[in-house]
């Protein structure tokens, strides 16, 4: 009987043999330079459309909570739980630059103390690189994660349990 195995699978067979071992493999992995197209294929995939900016616009907001709301500018400065976006980068996530959400408040504004603002997630897709190297080039797996997209104002819980809180997410 004849087993036939690729040069992929022989050369991540000996990179595991080897680390087990304790030999030091090479470090000489690389990120695939047609990243761009798999991250297509997912997004295309799950849901017919781009799952998030490659390269965010970097948008300087107040981050502090307003006394009262303006009536012109934009939803985010507006809303009665107004929000902020700061820029994260994570090198092992493809796209690796993001934008999020920050809620500029605790309370909504202009309303009583039953009410208060909490962030409204969004899944995003993302193409996550794994310490697995095949043929000099990093295996990237598909991720979800929830991205903070904009804030609201909701009644505040009325928590039974302590351990519910942020269970929405």
């Amino acid at each position: 009987m004849k087993v036939l195995i690729s040069s992929s699978a022989v050369a991540l067979l000996c990179g595991i043999v080897l680390l087990v071992s304790g030999v030091p493999v090479s470090n000489k992995c690389q990120v695939p330079t047609n990243l761009n197209a798999h991250y297509e294929k997912l997004a295309v995939a799950t849901l017919g459309e781009k799952l998030s900016p490659t390269e965010p616009i970097k948008i300087n907001g107040d981050t502090s909570c307003p006394k009262s709301l303006p009536t012109t500018g934009e939803t985010k400065d507006r809303s009665t739980c107004p929000w902020y976006t700061k820029v994260v980068t994570d090198s092992t996530l493809f796209p690796s630059v993001r934008t999020e959400a920050v809620c500029r408040c605790r309370e909504c504004i202009g309303s009583d103390k039953l009410h208060g603002c909490e962030m409204v997630y969004s899944e995003m897709k993302f193409l996550k690189r794994t310490p697995i190297c095949v043929d000099g080039l990093y295996v990237y797996e598909p991720v979800t994660k929830y991205i903070p997209q904009s804030c609201v104002c909701a009644h505040k819980k009325i928590n039974q349990n302590p351990s519910d809180e942020d269970s929405d997410i």
